[in-house]
């Protein structure tokens, strides 16, 4: 996901969605969605549940044509959420035992 804000203005302008995998994944992970649900998901699209001012149409475009077109930068963002879900999806303690002291 990228939040769009403006320095200028109070609060989101957008939020747009981007899926790196491919659209059957999409399908599959949106059980009850169709095809466009699909391809929409895969993106750049506007997220459907987040703030929108009159700014947010342009905002799948850009993230299409500048951010997406950085090599680096799409690494980056696919590096970022692997370590986010490295990170959550750790066995949690049950907080039965109390983590071993460090000399």
């Amino acid at each position: 996901m990228f939040t769009v804000i403006a320095r200028d203005r109070v609060g989101i302008e957008a939020v747009s969605a981007w899926g790196w995998e491919d659209v059957e994944f999409y399908r599959k992970w949106f059980q009850y969605g169709d095809d466009a649900d699909a391809r929409e998901l895969k993106g750049p699209a506007l997220n459907w549940g987040s703030p929108a001012t009159e700014l947010a149409p342009a905002l799948p475009a850009f993230v299409r044509d500048a951010l997406l077109q950085d090599p680096a930068y799409v690494e980056r963002i696919k590096r970022h959420y692997q370590m986010f879900r490295e990170k959550i999806d750790r066995p949690r303690r049950s907080g039965k035992s109390k983590p071993k002291k460090r000399r």
